[in-house]
């Protein structure tokens, strides 16, 4: 296992998946963040719930903390507003404490729409880290709506104090990241975010053989463009069927 002991003894929860390059972990991210090795990663690339309540192929229901059940429809645990901010929260604070010094946490968030619940994480991002970026990816078609329909979502980029940001894209990388979103029937997760996507920025803020943290990592992205560059990986997700996705896909690419 190429990997640092202390992840496996150090948090006192069991890894479900282990790999020579990367670890799972099926738990909720709240409580595996909070245990996590201080000064342990290189970066953080996640896609935490918006806290819209999202239901494919059903409305949206009312903005109460109400928590739905994966079996009622195609929907995302804890993705209502009062959960999704503390979620929020929580990473921010505690990305400052486990990344490296000049590390990067990249974050999605909702992008368009009226609500501007992003500028409350950026202002959050101000105070506990060093504010880079509010980049967007560009999803190349159409999304939800009827006046102004979403078509972008935003990546939220701040820097662990300490040390210079962690760069290799040089002069030449644009804050606008043009990659088709991902059908999600084809990947069985209700907002998949592309492999090509996430390899761009695991590239562009860390080296290879660093280790890459993803505490939402649903059917592994993330986690498949870190195997894909060199990078190791530690992913979390509180959806026992979403890790059980993620071990498969991984366990194909590691395969071919």
């Amino acid at each position: 296992m190429n990997f640092p002991s202390d992840y496996v003894w150090q948090l006192p929860f069991a890894p479900s998946y282990v790999a020579s390059n990367g670890l799972l972990y099926c738990d909720d991210a709240a409580s595996v963040l909070l245990e996590f090795p201080s000064n342990s990663v290189s970066m953080i690339l996640t896609d935490p719930p918006y806290g819209v309540n999202y239901r494919s192929n059903a409305k949206r229901t009312s903005s109460s903390d109400e928590i739905h059940s994966p079996q009622e429809g195609n929907c995302i645990k804890n993705d209502t507003p009062i959960r999704a901010s503390m979620y929020y929260s929580l990473l921010i604070h505690e990305s400052q404490r486990i990344l490296r010094p000049g590390g990067c946490l990249c974050c999605f968030a909702k992008g368009g729409g009226s609500d501007l619940s992003f500028s409350h994480y950026v202002q959050l991002m101000r105070r506990i880290m060093e504010f880079k970026q509010i980049a967007v990816w560009d999803r190349q078609r159409l999304g939800l709506g009827r006046h102004y329909r979403q078509c972008y979502e935003f990546v939220l980029v701040a820097k662990k104090r300490g040390a210079p940001c962690k760069w290799r894209g040089g002069y030449g990388t644009g804050n606008v990241f043009r990659f088709k979103r991902p059908s999600g029937s084809v990947f069985q997760h209700p907002t998949p975010k592309p492999i090509e996507l996430m390899a761009h920025l695991i590239e562009i803020h860390s080296d290879p053989g660093d280790i890459i943290l993803d505490p939402f990592c649903g059917h592994g992205s993330t986690l498949l463009a870190a195997q894909a560059t060199g990078r190791r990986y530690v992913g979390i997700d509180i959806e026992s069927q979403h890790i059980s996705a993620c071990e498969a896909r991984l366990e194909r690419k590691h395969d071919a």
